[in-house]
């Protein structure tokens, strides 16, 4: 915290997006954006679906931490 006053000081932010025109942006935009392809879930089942993302959200983290450490 930044000076007792309960307020946080943002150095690092991250974009996530499934659009795949951001994966093209700048290179300022780059080292923060993130891109995740869409997966589409409403016909798959329920086992397989929270599989998929449990990995998703894994690889993300693990990206956000490699950031974090080279960064700070």
């Amino acid at each position: 915290m930044e000076g007792g006053h309960g307020r946080f000081r943002l150095s690092i932010c991250f974009f996530l997006t499934s659009d795949s025109d951001w994966r093209f942006a700048s290179d300022e935009l780059e080292r923060s954006l993130m891109w995740l392809p869409s997966i589409p879930l409403d016909n798959m089942d329920e086992k397989y679906k929270h599989s998929i993302m449990e990995d998703q959200v894994k690889q993300l983290l693990n990206v956000i931490v490699k950031k974090w450490q080279t960064e700070a």
